[in-house]
C-alpha cells in the first residue's frame, strides 16, 4: 500500500497523517486511536502524524484554526478570495434555481464584488462567512503540478 506514495516520496514529498476532529461529538481519543490502528492495519506508514511528530505539524484539525486563519487573511490581503455572507439557505436557493434551469449548481459570485462598506455591514452585524476562492470565469486556469505536468481547466 505504501507504494501509492511513492512517487511522491521520490520527488521529496511526505505522508503527513491528520486528523479531522473538528466534529466534537464523535471526535474522541478513541476515535483517533481507531484511525491510526485501523490505518497501520492496512499497511500504510505516514512519515508525520499525531503520533510521529514531525516538521509539519500540529496534526489535529482542531488544532490548527491559527493557522489556517493566517492563511486566509493572507489570501484576502492578496485578492485571492473573498469574505463571502450567503447564508445556508441563499445557497441552497441557488441550487434549486441551477437544478431547474437543469444546469450544476454554482455558486452566483454574490459577494465577489462587494464594497468595503458592504463587508464591514456584514461584519458589525456579526453575520457568518466562508472564504471563496475568486475564480476567473473566462479564460484558461493553469496549475503546475509536481505529479501531473501542467494541468489546466477551460472556463467559457
Amino acid at each position: 500500500m505504501n507504494d501509492v506514495f511513492s512517487p511522491f516520496r521520490s520527488k521529496g514529498g511526505k505522508f503527513v497523517l491528520r486528523i479531522e476532529d473538528t466534529d466534537l461529538e464523535r471526535s474522541t481519543k478513541k476515535s483517533e486511536e481507531a484511525v491510526l490502528r485501523d490505518l497501520s492495519w492496512l499497511g500504510l506508514e505516514w512519515d508525520e502524524g499525531p503520533d510521529v511528530g514531525g516538521e509539519f505539524g500540529p496534526y489535529r484539525q482542531s488544532e490548527r484554526n491559527l493557522l489556517y486563519k493566517s492563511y486566509a487573511e493572507k489570501l484576502l490581503n492578496n485578492g485571492h478570495v473573498y469574505k463571502c455572507f450567503c447564508s445556508n439557505e441563499e445557497l441552497e436557493q441557488m441550487k434549486e434555481v441551477a437544478k431547474l434551469k437543469q444546469l450544476p449548481p454554482v455558486y452566483t459570485g454574490k459577494w465577489a464584488f462587494a464594497s468595503d462598506k458592504e463587508v464591514e455591514e456584514e461584519l458589525a452585524k456579526g453575520t457568518a462567512y466562508t472564504y471563496r476562492f475568486r475564480v476567473p470565469k473566462e479564460g484558461t486556469l493553469k496549475i503546475n503540478d509536481l505529479i501531473r505536468g501542467e494541468v489546466w481547466w477551460s472556463r467559457i
